[in-house]
Parts: C-alpha cells; sequence; structure tokens
C-alpha cells in the first residue's frame, strides 16, 4: 500500500514531460556537460516525446520496448546514445522522486559492434589541407590535424588557455578533465599566432560565433560542431577524399604510435580516461610491428 501511496503523491505533483525534460537539461548545463552533449540529450529526448505524449506515470517498459523497436533502421551507435540518453533523464526523475524506479532499468542494452580507428594517410591529410583558402579553418583544421584535439576541445579554446610562448595550450576535455596540449608542429603554431593577430583576438574563445555571412545564406551563425563539420565536409569533396572529421585525430594517434610514442603517453596527449582506448591505435599499427621486429635482427 504504501508504494500505491507514493505514486499517487508523485502523479500529483509530477510536472508535464516536457516541462521535466528542460528541468533535467539545466541540471546538466549547470553540471557543465559540453554544448555538445547537451545538444544530442535535447534532441533524444524531443525525439522521445514526439513519440510518447502521456505521463510520466504511465511511461512503461512496453511503452520503451515500442520506441525502441521502432529505430530499426537507426544505426547501433545512435541506438545505444538514445537509450544512453533516456536511462539518464529516467534516472534523474527516480532520483528527484518523480517516479518510484527507472523502468529503463528492466531493458537490455545496445551491443556496437567494436570497429578499429581508420586513420587517414598523412599524404591525403594535407591535400585536404592544402584546399582550404579561409584562414579561420585553416587554423581549426591544421590545429585538429597536428594536436589530435577534439573539436568540442577546439571550440572550447580561449585565448586564456594559450600559452604560445612555450608552445602548450590548456584543453578541458571529456569530463571537464584539463590537461595540457603541446604545440609541436610549427605551422599550428603559426597560423594561430597569425589569426589571433589579424582577427584581433585578444581574449574570450579563440573561435568565437561567426558573423560573417555563411556560404549556406545564413548570417550571424555560430560556430558549432554542426557548421565545422560542414566546412571539412566541403573541403574533403574538394580534395576529392572521403573522410570524417574525427579521423583527424585517429590519424594523429597512429602517427604518433608509427613513430614509437609510448601507447600510455599517446593516451596522456588526447585524454583518454582509459589506456584501453588508446590501445586500439597501437593494434592497426604495423609500422611499429615492423620495426621491434627488426630491432631484435
Amino acid at each position: 500500500m504504501g508504494s500505491v501511496t507514493n505514486l499517487k503523491r508523485w502523479s500529483q505533483i509530477v510536472p508535464e514531460l516536457p516541462s521535466l525534460v528542460e528541468d533535467y537539461l539545466s541540471d546538466l548545463r549547470a553540471e557543465n556537460k559540453s554544448p555538445h552533449t547537451l545538444k544530442n540529450y535535447r534532441a533524444d529526448l524531443l525525439g522521445f516525446l514526439k513519440f510518447y505524449q502521456g505521463t510520466l506515470e504511465g511511461l512503461s517498459v512496453p511503452v520503451l520496448r515500442e520506441y525502441f523497436a521502432g529505430l530499426g533502421e537507426v544505426s547501433p551507435a545512435t541506438q545505444a546514445r538514445r537509450r544512453a540518453s533516456l536511462k539518464s533523464f529516467l534516472a534523474w526523475c527516480h532520483l528527484n522522486d518523480f517516479i518510484a524506479a527507472n523502468p529503463m532499468d528492466k531493458l537490455g542494452s545496445i551491443k556496437i559492434p567494436e570497429t578499429q580507428p581508420r586513420a587517414l594517410p598523412l599524404e591525403e591529410v594535407r591535400k585536404i589541407l592544402s584546399v582550404i583558402k579561409d584562414e579561420r579553418d585553416r587554423v581549426m583544421f591544421y590545429l585538429l590535424s597536428e594536436t589530435g584535439l577534439r573539436i568540442s576541445e577546439a571550440l572550447a579554446l580561449r585565448v586564456e588557455d594559450l600559452r604560445l610562448d612555450v608552445q602548450e595550450l590548456r584543453v578541458i576535455g571529456k569530463g571537464q578533465r584539463e590537461r595540457t596540449v603541446f604545440l609541436t608542429k610549427t605551422e599550428s603554431l603559426r597560423l594561430l599566432r597569425s589569426y589571433l593577430r589579424k582577427a584581433k583576438i585578444n581574449s574570450g574563445l579563440v573561435f568565437p560565433p561567426d558573423e560573417r555571412k555563411q556560404r549556406t545564406g545564413a548570417s550571424g551563425m555560430p560556430l558549432t560542431y554542426s557548421v565545422v563539420c560542414r566546412a571539412w565536409k566541403r573541403y574533403c569533396a574538394e580534395a576529392g577524399i572521403d573522410c570524417t572529421i574525427h579521423q583527424l585525430r585517429h590519424s594523429y594517434a597512429t602517427d604518433l604510435i608509427n613513430r614509437g610514442v609510448r601507447v600510455e603517453i599517446v593516451s596522456k596527449i588526447l585524454g583518454h580516461k582509459n589506456l584501453q582506448t588508446t590501445q586500439r591505435y597501437a593494434a592497426v599499427s604495423d609500422h611499429s610491428v615492423k620495426r621491434a621486429l627488426m630491432e631484435l635482427l
């Protein structure tokens, strides 16, 4: 009887689901979750609300099963992310006493096929970079290719994080973990200095919202993950190379491994939480295997 009473109490005070979603996202924002994470969670949860217009109390395991069954054509990685978004939201509802239990706990997880990182040959990276004429874009993509930064990390860079005199960047990565990134390649360092000087950027974001008229015809478009990815796709098409922007990070890491840099050092450079993540790059390094064998002969 006690649980029934509690559920009655919850049903009387629980706001509607759209309002709860906004409150949940506000809490994530207060926890300094990255803009990219917030954007994905919002899209996933609003997508679910298009499917389900009922109350939180009426949200059951069969409803969730029906929703996920309708995602059959979505990639396993996207399905897994949508499950994670919904599970996190419902866990927050449970924590705040809006529901008695998280129904997602009764559902299994999606197994994502494990794939090896696909590095791009360095000559192809150089070919794509060579077609970029826009100065800001050249800085952005040289920086990604010569440091292994994530896009979100580059977009969050502030002038106050730069120590160009000693060729260092202070980077806030996943989980708000801070690390130092070294500018060991002269081209990205030179481009960065020139860009900051010409753009008269002395403080704040290194890559601030773009006030220029974009190629899409929209003005004042903020510089976001999607804007950067569209620009990269455009440059790849011009260079005649099919490549995702994240492959710059794969290529940088694989090159370090191939040149004999120890896995634990590469892990620290990339900001990986677990060494096992970095081991994937070592697994595809045939050059390292060959060099080690040659040294034994």
